[in-house]
């Protein structure tokens, strides 16, 4: 078991940086920092801190003290913490037309179909069979719901991460808002 050299936190030994402090745990090639190195011209310590982390996750979302990174298969972007203003969620039904559309179709499809009755029994079947699964279909389309997460700054309103997951975004959401208090 490895210790911070800085605080003395238990660390785990694939760290970086301590979880607590923020000090730097690997120097050149990855390998851990067990000393602190000296300055060879004062032989005084010296300490590359780094960023506290308050958020991180395997979606590569990362929350420090100055910085907001969000990578995506398309890129990365980062945002200053001292820019943001605000930060809020938004609910977006992408294909909420289509949905109605299709539902509409499927109840016009099946009240034609039973309407029309035995005379044509069997397609009359296959086509309320159709209207029944557009309808289904459309339902469906129509409350599928993607949660947005929105950053305001002086620059604008954007969204850079999107997810199915609500508690994921507002997961997020909470995390910025917290590193934006401590930030001060």
């Amino acid at each position: 078991m490895k210790y911070c050299p800085q605080c003395g936190t238990k660390l785990e030994e694939n760290m970086k940086f301590c979880p607590e402090c923020g000090q730097r745990l690997t120097m050149g090639k990855g390998e851990p920092s067990q000393e602190k190195p000296e300055d060879v011209r004062t032989g005084t310590v010296t300490i590359e801190r780094a960023d506290p982390t308050y958020y991180s996750d395997e979606k590569g979302v990362r929350i420090t003290a100055t910085r907001l990174i969000i990578s995506k298969t398309t890129g990365s972007v980062t945002y200053a913490m001292a820019n943001i203003t605000s930060i809020s969620t938004k609910t977006v039904y992408p294909t909420l037309p289509l949905g109605i559309i299709l539902a509409v179709v499927g109840v016009i499809m099946m009240s034609i179909m039973m309407s029309i009755g035995p005379a044509f029994d069997f397609w009359a079947s296959i086509l309320a069979l159709v209207g029944v699964a557009l309808l289904i279909i459309g339902i469906i389309l129509a409350v599928r719901r993607e949660y947005h997460l929105k950053v305001t700054s002086a620059a604008g309103e954007e969204s850079p991460l999107a997810s199915k997951d609500r508690k994921y975004i507002d997961q997020v959401a909470v995390a910025i808002n917290e590193a934006l208090i401590k930030r001060g």
